[in-house]
């Protein structure tokens, strides 16, 4: 995530760059929001024009509303979340356009901070443009690729929708950064499509981004729901068994089965939000196991040892942790 260097910026349309490697450029699509905005009040409440406003927004960053990240937390009526979102307009405004500038700082912070928990980062040649974007929808974070190029997005308003601050936006960034980090700088070409790695890569991500900022259990779950069952170890044994379940018998048969849409279906309800989350079984449980996990691991193993793992070995570890948490 950062660098040693990461004090020198250069500010210019919206997009500040971080001169180090890797480099970190930050673009700040508030000009553009500000734009949505304004024609959006000047509508004066015709629903035509307020959508008409969004779409105006939306076509400057096409191509990267075409990305998942931003199907997450939408239903299938795009219309109807935007008729919620412009619900919410007069109430989240003033404070997504104080967190725009707020967050640029916030990137650069939790970068630097990333450098130095994870020493060879810095030591990688690649360019990751962060994004920090609207999206009318309650995505905070997300990391992507786009035409094989690292990207991070992190969501403006989404963050304000979900009761979050430039704190938040800090070990956000933080762990999105590690997917990057992990998934593509340390483990590039290896092969990622399985639960068992679905489980490591965001409770490892979980984990770095307390490292990163210091932050506890509690805030980097990002849900206080979650984060209060994931202290019950009765909960997280029951998720264990549920999961143990899911990469040695249901997995294997979506995979032969080649069956995308019923992977989907899972991981949306291990790690996105479900839309009918309670207090006793919140959404994103997948978090709460992963980071269990991981911790496990990491008061026996090194960090540096840890980042290394792949394939089968990998596997063997995430699967004997689970019968572990299981037979306590």
């Amino acid at each position: 995530m950062g660098r040693i260097v990461f004090f020198i910026l250069v500010l210019f349309s919206g997009i500040c760059s971080v001169n180090a490697t890797p480099t970190i450029e930050v673009v700040n699509t508030l000009k553009d929001y500000k734009v949505f905005l304004y024609e959006f009040e000047n509508a004066k409440g015709d629903e035509q024009k307020q959508l008409a406003a969004w779409e105006n927004y939306e076509k400057k960053y096409e191509y990267l509303f075409s990305k998942d990240a931003f199907d997450l937390n939408r239903n299938n009526d795009k219309l109807e979340d935007l008729k919620k979102y412009f619900k919410k307009l007069p109430e989240i405004k003033n404070k997504v356009l104080e967190l725009y500038p707020k967050a640029n700082q916030v990137v650069l912070k939790s970068a630097e901070s990333f450098s130095k928990v994870f020493k060879d980062f810095k030591d990688s040649n690649i360019v990751i443009k962060v994004y920090l974007i609207s999206s009318s929808k309650k995505m905070n974070g997300y990391a992507t690729t786009i035409e094989g190029n690292p990207v991070v997005l992190l969501g403006m308003d989404g963050t304000v929708m979900i009761g979050q601050n430039e704190k938040d936006v800090e070990f956000v960034f933080a762990h999105e950064l590690h997917h990057i980090y992990w998934g593509r700088i340390k483990h590039g070409d290896d092969d990622k499509d399985s639960f068992d790695v679905a489980l490591w890569f965001e409770g490892f991500a979980t984990y770095a981004s307390g490292l990163v900022t210091g932050f506890s259990d509690d805030v980097v779950l990002s849900d206080s729901w979650l984060a209060e069952k994931c202290k019950d170890p009765a909960y997280v044994k029951k998720l264990a068994k549920k999961y143990k379940n899911l990469v040695t018998k249901v997995w294997p048969k979506i995979k032969k089965n080649n069956d995308e849409k019923e992977s989907r279906k899972i991981y949306k309800y291990w790690f996105g939000s479900i839309g009918n989350e309670t207090k006793e079984n919140p959404s994103r449980s997948g978090y709460c196991l992963g980071l269990h996990v991981v911790k496990i691991l990491a008061s026996n193993n090194s960090l540096d040892d840890m980042v290394e793992w792949k394939g089968t070995e990998l596997t063997n570890k995430i699967r004997l942790t689970l019968d572990y948490i299981i037979d306590k």
